[in-house]
């Protein structure tokens, strides 16, 4: 069985290893007022659109997670084409609606009336057999998210654990992976803390 791994942009794992090891990636979008910016992970590109805001902190910058139908199309028109098996490791469900967006799509092109929607696209590929997608909340961010996704590529190709033994491995990972992070910036952490309803930490002061 083939088998696919999933990412958003958040998962910092350097692009060297989505290459090696044919990782896909869900881009998280970086808004700016009206401008829409899918993170592809372009390290250029997305230095660019923050040195714009750390310029001008009036700007409203946010992040904003894929929809729920370009995730399912992308599913069915390219994922459901190439794997079996599919597993989607989402940043925290806390930081982001995206594993509820995923787990939606992956629900919508794997249900069944007559037939589940990627059947059709499965047959005039010429492939046989179930498309499965299992969607899971890595319950961190950026390099805590690496980590377990990381694991996962590991004991998939090292080890090459059934699809069903992995989802269970990764899903006990996941409370008990811990990331870190030490910004350069406290204003804009404090920002994205009160705009999204969570602890906002102290600024130092004398």
């Amino acid at each position: 069985m083939r088998t696919g791994i999933v990412i958003d942009s958040a998962c910092d794992l350097p692009q060297s290893v989505l290459d090696a090891h044919h990782i896909h990636l869900l881009p998280i979008l970086l808004c700016r007022g009206d401008r829409r910016l899918p993170d592809q992970r372009d390290p250029e590109a997305t230095l660019a659109f923050y040195r714009q805001y750390q310029a001008d902190k009036t700007l409203d910058a946010d992040t904003a997670p894929p929809t729920v139908a370009a995730i399912q199309a992308r599913l069915l028109d390219e994922l459901a084409l190439q794997y079996d098996r599919v597993l989607i490791i989402t940043i925290t469900h806390t930081r982001s609606p995206l594993f509820a967006h995923a787990t939606e799509a992956a629900y919508g092109a794997l249900k069944q009336s007559r037939e589940p929607a990627y059947h059709q696209r499965r047959v005039q590929a010429g492939l046989t057999g179930p498309f499965f997608v299992t969607v899971i909340d890595s319950q961190a961010l950026f390099t805590g998210q690496g980590v377990l996704v990381h694991e996962a590529i590991r004991l998939l190709e090292e080890q090459q654990l059934s699809f069903s033994v992995l989802r269970q491995v990764i899903e006990q990972l996941s409370p008990r992976v811990q990331g870190y992070l030490v910004p350069n910036d406290l204003f804009y952490v404090r920002h994205r803390a009160s705009r999204k309803g969570g602890a906002i930490p102290a600024l130092p002061t004398g």
